[in-house]
């Protein structure tokens, strides 16, 4: 093996790293130190439940889904957020929106040359995806999509190696770099999801929301006032 194939398979190595919860498991039933212990340790059980990844799936639009693969950044963090929102009932009046919070901008570190987004494929450039996590009040950040960072040739991947919490003490952290531009898309992204899900509890299909653009967006507007 060559000193470069080498170096490959140790940065490899440590794209593995935060694939699990590395808190010494600590669970529901104990007392958690702080919220942030909390909110890892729950979404990372809820997340690898039997049917969570056909459940993000069936949120992507058919179309995109052949060239989504493992790059699922946006549907599974907001997959994550919104079932700690809808199990604990202190989180539907005060929000998970402040707790964990939708944050975009790019992942950089080892791994990153195995995704479909990635933006930097030049030899003499690192490698740069455009990527989506949750981020919880002590800074540690939740990954529920990092499958697209291993190698395929590691496939198929099991449903916990798609996530892993990065704290913010872990060497992988200073990769996953925040974008003000990536967040203003993800915030308005997220104000209009919150009016489909209205028109849905009211009784409207996909395909009547989506269906009329035009129509959509003043129903849209009339409902945000």
């Amino acid at each position: 093996m060559s000193r470069v194939d080498e170096l490959k398979q140790r940065l490899q190595k440590v794209a593995y790293k935060g694939m699990v919860n590395k808190r010494n498991e600590p669970y529901l039933e104990q007392k958690q130190t702080n919220e942030s212990d909390f909110l890892g340790d729950f979404i990372q059980k809820d997340f690898n439940k039997e049917g969570t990844r056909k459940e993000i799936l069936d949120k992507i639009n058919k179309d995109d889904l052949q060239l989504k693969s493992e790059v699922t950044c946006g549907p599974s963090s907001q997959h994550c957020r919104d079932n700690v929102k809808n199990t604990f009932e202190e989180y539907k009046e005060t929000g998970i929106e402040d707790k964990a919070k939708m944050t975009g901008g790019y992942y950089e570190g080892p791994g990153a040359e195995n995704s479909f987004k990635r933006i930097n494929i030049k030899p003499d450039k690192n490698p740069s995806v455009g990527h989506v996590w949750l981020e919880l009040p002590d800074k540690t950040i939740v990954d529920p999509s990092a499958g697209q960072f291993i190698d395929p040739k590691h496939g198929p991947l099991k449903q916990r190696q798609r996530f892993r919490i990065v704290p913010k003490e872990s060497g992988l952290h200073k990769y996953y770099k925040k974008s003000p531009n990536a967040q203003r898309m993800i915030d308005r992204d997220s104000k209009q999801m919150d009016v489909i899900r209205k028109l849905r509890k009211m009784g409207w299909s996909d395909k009547k929301i989506f269906g009329r653009n035009a129509k959509l967006k003043q129903r849209l507007s009339r409902l945000q006032q």
